[in-house]
Parts: structure tokens; sequence; C-alpha cells
């Protein structure tokens, strides 16, 4: 008798022992949360286009070919990644002919530079044949390209006038943008 009370006991405490521990695995289930504690940072190598443009022999940023005769080279400036490059026109030269702005750009950062667009917005009137060249729409690590503007003569018939190019290149599906001011005054 006390063989089958005792083997009672042990069977009573042994369910109450499972009811128990899964009565707190199924409510710590129900209600537990899983806390992070610290930071996570997203590492992307993101160039900045601004950084990698060429300086020429002049320390200059553009190049202008060929050297127009009606154009006086004002200022360059660079401000984080905009550039803008100033002229003034003199009014009575004679020869006229269509120019170019040429940017050097080389890509130092270990990501490949894709699907290289520009567009362009202008202030002047009467614009004729006024694009962005870009010598590759895909830039590999320093693999060197040029950007250039080419500029009918009919915006030198005009003072006040500004266009800007934007120029953007995706890494790692992320647009990064540079942009590219002519003012001529």
């Amino acid at each position: 008798m006390r063989k089958k009370r005792k083997n009672k006991t042990t069977l009573l405490i042994s369910i109450m022992m499972i009811i128990t521990f899964g009565l707190t695995i199924g409510y710590s289930y129900l209600t537990s949360e899983l806390e992070v504690n610290g930071t996570i940072n997203v590492v992307v190598n993101q160039p900045q286009l601004n950084n990698e443009i060429i300086k020429d022999k002049k320390g200059r940023y553009t190049v202008q070919t060929p050297g127009h005769p009606r154009l006086n080279f004002v200022s360059e400036t660079l401000i984080n990644n905009t550039l803008t490059t100033t002229f003034s026109v003199k009014k009575k030269h004679k020869n006229v002919q269509d120019w170019n702005s040429i940017i050097k750009y080389v890509n130092k950062s270990n990501d490949v530079l894709t699907n290289g667009t520009y567009s362009m917005t202008t202030t002047c009137s009467n614009l004729v044949n006024n694009y962005l060249v870009l010598s590759s729409s895909e830039i590999a690590f320093n693999q060197k390209v040029t950007f250039t503007a080419n500029l009918s003569h009919s915006t030198l018939n005009f003072g006040n006038c500004n266009i800007t190019y934007t120029i953007s290149y995706e890494v790692n599906g992320i647009k990064r943008y540079f942009y590219y001011i002519i003012k001529i005054l």
C-alpha cells in the first residue's frame, strides 16, 4: 500500500511538474520580446564625385576647347558637389564658334559607378544644341572619364545665362549627384 501511494505521489508530482513547465514555456513564448542592445552600422562606400575631379596644370577643373575668343574666364569654384565656372562675354568679337567645357574625373572609390545620366536646366533663352556627353555610363575603380558640356555659340549672344547640368551615377542602387553650373555674364 505504501508502494502504491508512493507511486501515485510520484506520478502526481511528475504531472504537476510537466504542466508547470509547459505553462511556463508557453507563457514565455506568448509574452517574450527580443531585445537587441548595441549599434548597427551599415557601411556602404559611397564616393563623393566632387573629390575626384582632376585639376589641370593651371589648377583649373575645366578645360575649354577650343579656346573661345569671345569668352573671358572669370572664376571657378568647387563647393561640396557643385562646380561653378563663370565667364564674361566680349561683345564686339566677330569670331563666333561652338565650344566645349571638359571636366576630367577619376573614380577613386572601390565601387563601380553605374547608370550614368545627366539632365540640364537653364535660364538662357534661345538655346540650341547644348548638351553634356558622359564618356562612360559605367566607371570602374581608378578609371578616368570626361564630362563634356557642348555648347552652341548662340548662348554667347545673350548675357546672364546659367546652365546647370546634373550628373548622376548609382552605387549599390543609391544615386549620387554632381552639379556643373556654367555662368555666362
